[in-house]
């Protein structure tokens, strides 16, 4: 639903929470460090996973509040003026969103916002520092056909086509993208020929 979409409870409940996190307030990280350790990234994944995709299909449509509570909630990544305590690896926004299948087609705002203020750096080198090393901090599999590492590395991907277009960032998150990409790459099953059989 858009924000202008105010009859359903549920837009209410995502605008006062929108408000309550405004980054002008001086209490907003503490309400989105509060957030964090209820786990509102596995949150943000049930909703986004229940919504069929074509319903949350609005290229053309005003944001909707859940991409614009997601974007502040996403935009507190420990930078100078952030005060909220470390996710668990497990419970971030980068095992539980990155892992939604076509997530950039699902939420276009957010897509926009993820690429243009240093989201993405942040995120995608977080991902790549766990990776290899903790593929436990990836969540069940949606579905059998859209295991969790094949979509982390679909929207990874998807998201380096306009990372790396921008020639101020392409160097410095080009070896974090290469490195989630050959940690998943690896996690693939083999494929065989019908001739090895």
């Amino acid at each position: 639903m858009s924000v202008q979409s105010t009859s359903m409870p549920f837009v209410q409940l995502l605008e006062a929470v929108a408000c309550l996190i405004n980054p002008k307030l001086p209490w907003n990280c503490k309400v989105v460090g509060y957030l964090q350790q209820k786990k509102i990234y596995c949150l943000f994944r049930g909703i986004i996973s229940a919504v069929p995709q074509n319903a949350r299909n609005m290229e053309h449509c005003d944001i909707s509040a859940l991409e614009h509570v997601l974007m502040l909630t996403a935009s507190h990544v420990g930078d100078s003026q952030c005060c909220c305590p470390a996710v668990d690896p497990r419970w971030s926004f980068s095992s539980q969103l990155l892992s939604i299948p076509f997530l950039w087609h699902r939420l276009p705002h957010f897509k926009k916002v993820f690429s243009a203020n240093g989201l993405s750096k942040y995120y995608i080198h977080q991902i790549a520092c766990y990776l290899p090393s903790r593929a436990d901090v990836l969540p069940n599999d949606i579905s059998a056909k859209q295991p969790g590492y094949a979509c982390v590395l679909a929207n990874v991907l998807e998201a380096a086509t306009w990372i790396l277009s921008e020639p101020k960032f392409a160097s410095d998150r080009a070896a974090d993208i290469i490195a989630v990409s050959t940690s998943l790459l690896d996690a693939l099953p083999t494929i065989t020929s019908a001739t090895e059989s």
